[in-house]
């Protein structure tokens, strides 16, 4: 993808992201919204990494020395205001506040998310060569989020409470094998000591998935399939 096309994408994004942050009223979207634009931007960081690589970082006017890629987000000005008005969505949703809503929360989705952010605001964000898995990407890595969040809050109010959407975790776990299925072992983390290889981002999705399970011990009827 040409400079121009991606600088398209990161007005596009720029747009909806101003857009977010005038918004007044608070809705349940917020995190959606919040994850959505974040992947978008890893997205465009990834192809502008792709680009450099092939025709040269730009030259930092402060240290008169070529950007690294840490640092792609400083590269334009289009993709530093879009960074920026995606970090200042995070504090007007107050996601750090939510990530403490629970025990669960408190370690394995905050590491969740703050390695999500790192890939995306750093170019690493893998984008599948198929157009139907980037999306079931996207989906996964945003139900796997947002399900355990919104089962905290929800036993915040209700201690009682028991998640029993059936219909939500079945797709759920079907798009995480989907996934792992159809995606190379692209991606070494190292987790405490332990190596892990496989799809990117599945570690966290795995344990966040299996960890909200033995968490909340929730109810849910099972969808058997022929």
């Amino acid at each position: 993808m040409d400079k121009e096309k991606i600088l398209e994408e990161v007005k596009k994004l720029n747009e909806k992201v101003v857009k977010l942050n005038d918004k007044k009223e608070r809705t349940a979207n917020d995190l959606k919204s919040y994850i959505e634009s974040l992947i978008n931007l890893g997205e465009i960081t990834s192809n502008m990494a792709s680009y450099y690589k092939q025709e040269g970082w730009p030259i930092n006017p402060e240290t008169k020395k070529e950007y690294s890629q840490p640092d792609i987000c400083k590269t334009t000005p289009e993709l530093q205001s879009c960074y920026q008005g995606i970090n200042n969505l995070k504090k007007k949703y107050e996601l750090d506040n939510m990530l403490f809503s629970s025990k669960l929360a408190n370690k394995l989705l905050k590491d969740y998310l703050g390695y999500l952010e790192y890939c995306c605001v750093t170019g690493r964000y893998i984008i599948p060569k198929d157009p139907m898995l980037a999306k079931v990407k996207e989906k996964l890595i945003c139900d796997s989020i947002i399900t355990p969040i919104n089962i905290a809050s929800r036993r915040k109010e209700d201690e009682n409470y028991q998640y029993d959407d059936g219909k939500s975790w079945y797709e759920l776990d079907t798009l995480n094998e989907l996934y792992k299925d159809y995606s190379p072992n692209e991606e070494i983390t190292c987790i405490n000591g332990q190596m892990y290889k496989g799809a990117q981002f599945s570690y966290y999705i795995d344990k966040t998935i299996n960890a909200t399970k033995e968490e909340y011990k929730f109810k849910v009827k099972v969808l058997k399939t022929k």
